[in-house]
């Protein structure tokens, strides 16, 4: 009984955020929430997960399928102030750029909190259930904090996306076989902490020797931790990104 109630319940919240997406227009990004369940049968927990959401100008319900961009913020962006996470990237771009070619999904980390990759996963598939999404077109990009999340998220679902692009994050190693199926762009700054940029070339070389054919590392000399500037106002970033489909579901 008690898990037929919170799968009811479960529903309900997530029919009430699919009437928010379905009444936000084209061209404009929306704050919205979605409610997930994290952890086992013994120690299962509802989280709400808060994000922005935005849809380009060119966005149909019925018509061509929108690629996904999840991204996600640094540590200063965490907390309940929602438009905290418009301070830089995808989110601040879509604010500017009705036609931003994506469908742009930003969640808020609480403060206190890192990345958890059991509510991001259940977003992106929430998001490519309700919009009229492309599911082989799933993009992930963040920066500093959000770098780390990136790779973290990828191997947490090792064939899920089509490609991601870590910004000045570390990464972990132990990690890389999972990581050999998804290509990856990673991005680092001259002047930043040595020990991040080592712990990116670090993880890159880990990923290579493990069979991955699809990273790369570019440094800026130039540039300290900030390299998300200089990156995300690059269109090449994201003809990157779009020149990358998941081959195998």
């Amino acid at each position: 009984m008690t898990r037929l109630i919170t799968a009811l319940l479960t529903l309900a919240l997530t029919c009430t955020t699919s009437l928010i997406a379905a009444e936000q227009k084209p061209g404009t990004q929306i704050a919205t929430r979605l409610t997930v369940s994290v952890g086992d049968d013994a120690d299962r927990k509802d989280v709400e997960v808060r994000y922005l959401q935005f849809l380009p100008e060119d966005y149909k319900s019925d018509g061509e399928a929108k690629p996904v961009l999840l991204f996600l913020h640094g540590s200063g962006e965490r907390g309940s102030d929602i438009e905290l996470v418009k301070k830089w990237g995808p989110p601040r771009i879509a604010d500017k750029q009705k036609g931003f070619p994506f469908i742009v999904i930003s969640p808020q980390c609480p403060s206190d909190r890192v990345w958890d990759t059991r509510e991001l996963l259940p977003l992106v598939e929430h998001t490519c259930k309700t919009l009229n999404a492309d599911s082989d077109r799933v993009y992930v990009t963040g920066l500093s904090m959000g770098g780390y999340g990136t790779w973290e998220l990828i191997a947490a679902a090792p064939k899920r996306f089509a490609a991601g692009m870590p910004l000045c994050g570390r990464g972990e190693p132990a990690t890389a076989a999972m990581l050999i199926h998804t290509p990856i762009h990673a991005v680092i700054g001259g002047q930043d902490r040595q020990t991040t940029n080592d712990s990116v070339r670090e993880i890159a070389a880990a990923v290579k020797a493990a069979g991955g054919k699809n990273i790369k590392v570019t440094l800026h000399e130039d540039l300290g931790h900030n390299v998300w500037s200089r990156t995300y106002e690059n269109p090449e970033t994201w003809k990157w990104l779009l020149s990358h489909k998941r081959s195998a579901k």
